[in-house]
């Protein structure tokens, strides 16, 4: 059973706030309380002022008695904590949605998190349609665990049934928030159940329609790495997205974020070793990988070569967002001068089709330099991979691009 005390963390001070100490399994955590205590009414850190004391007793029974309700026995001092604090037997999912959040930017997946936090929005905005009210600030909106039930859920996926991709993936990343909460309150060993409800069932999820191929031809890829810009000197940006386009294709596909976060440690002896922004925190394998720098493109790593970073692409733009988005700007403007559509996306969707239709890449060996996750996910732990066969891939599609 845990232990309470009324005590101050600091006895330095004039006024000292007392706090509520909790001890359980060997642990200390600590709730912060309204009173403060001058140095007469302690004993070392302890509070032994009788008026505080009855204050501070009061709540003590109020977590004592709550605490009873449960098996707590298993728990940490900090689960301990927050369940008898809570104002209620409600628990929050927003509040709990703030904290997956903040873990997944500690973890470094940032790109996630806009994603994130549309799928709430998109759920609180079906909430507020169904209940038929108008909150003062959506982003204020709570929504508990319990509201969240498979007829809400249901209603919410219609809602989305014209939606080629949220249907899909608004719900999958609202149900990994709901699971991670689910294994946080609740404790299957004791059969201590904070959370009663899971409104998600087997194939309630629809699946997400085919992705449009992004790809484009060989033809329309020289067109554009050769496109004359003479005419749009006033503007650097078509420029940048020219030469970042020749950087990722002929780095087979290599993701834009990853060429804004690179540093100057990953380009040794002619080879980038890098780990995937994008899934490195969410592999085993840290998403490593390697590939060497064609003679092609060498040129560029001069052009762009920056302070801090390999490239000067952070010294230009203030994060990632900005430099994707200004380089998706100067495609457009090519797009007016060639009538080539192409995003930061068409060029690895390009070396990838190149690689398996006309090199004769499997669809494995195409994901294997795509630096996508393994089908044999445990397998690969024991290997050391052959970065090789991204660089005897490579060098075929460059080659066939090159071809006359």
């Amino acid at each position: 059973m845990a232990t309470f005390n009324t005590c101050v963390r600091r006895a330095d001070k004039e006024y000292n706030t007392v706090y509520i100490q909790v001890i359980h399994n060997g642990k200390a955590t600590y709730i912060k309380t309204a009173y403060t205590a001058t140095k007469k009414q302690l004993k070392g850190k302890h509070v032994k002022d009788n008026q505080i004391l009855i204050q501070t007793n009061i709540k003590i029974k109020e977590y004592v008695d709550r605490l009873n309700t449960v098996d707590a026995k298993s728990w940490t001092a900090q689960k301990v904590r927050e369940y008898i604090t809570r104002d209620s037997d409600e628990i929050s999912f927003t509040d709990y949605f703030k904290e997956y959040i903040f873990e997944m930017s500690k973890a470094g997946r940032i790109n996630p998190i806009k994603n994130y936090k549309s799928a709430l929005n998109s759920l609180k905005r079906h909430l507020v349609n169904e209940k038929k009210i108008i909150p003062d600030d959506l982003n204020n909106f709570n929504i508990n665990f319990s509201e969240l039930t498979i007829e809400v859920i249901k209603g919410w996926i219609a809602s989305m049934a014209n939606t080629a991709r949220a249907k899909n993936l608004y719900p999958f990343m609202i149900k990994a928030v709901f699971d991670a909460g689910l294994e946080k309150y609740n404790d299957y060993n004791t059969g201590t159940l904070l959370i009663k409800n899971y409104p998600f069932r087997k194939k309630m999820i629809p699946s997400a329609e085919e992705a449009q191929k992004r790809a484009i031809s060989k033809s329309n890829l020289l067109q554009l790495f050769n496109v004359d810009l003479t005419s749009l000197s006033a503007d650097i940006r078509p420029k940048l997205a020219k030469d970042v386009a020749k950087i990722i294709f002929h780095l087979a596909g290599i993701n834009t974020v990853d060429l804004y976060e690179l540093k100057h440690e990953n380009y040794t002896n002619g080879k980038l070793k890098y780990m995937r922004h994008k899934t490195f925190g969410k592999r085993k394998d840290k998403a490593r990988f390697e590939i060497s720098v064609p003679d092609e493109i060498k040129y560029l790593f001069e052009k762009y070569k920056g302070k801090e970073t390999l490239f000067d692409f952070a010294d230009r733009y203030t994060d990632f967002n900005s430099f994707n988005l200004n380089l998706n700007k100067g495609f457009k403007k090519i797009h007016v001068l060639t009538g080539v559509k192409a995003t930061t996306y068409t060029f690895r969707h390009s070396w990838a089709t190149i690689a398996q239709n006309h090199c004769g890449a499997s669809d494995e060996e195409v994901g294997f330099c795509l630096n996508h996750a393994s089908a044999h996910k445990e397998t690969v732990l024991y290997i050391d991979k052959d970065f090789s066969k991204v660089d005897i891939i490579n060098r075929k599609v460059i080659d066939y691009l090159n071809e006359k």
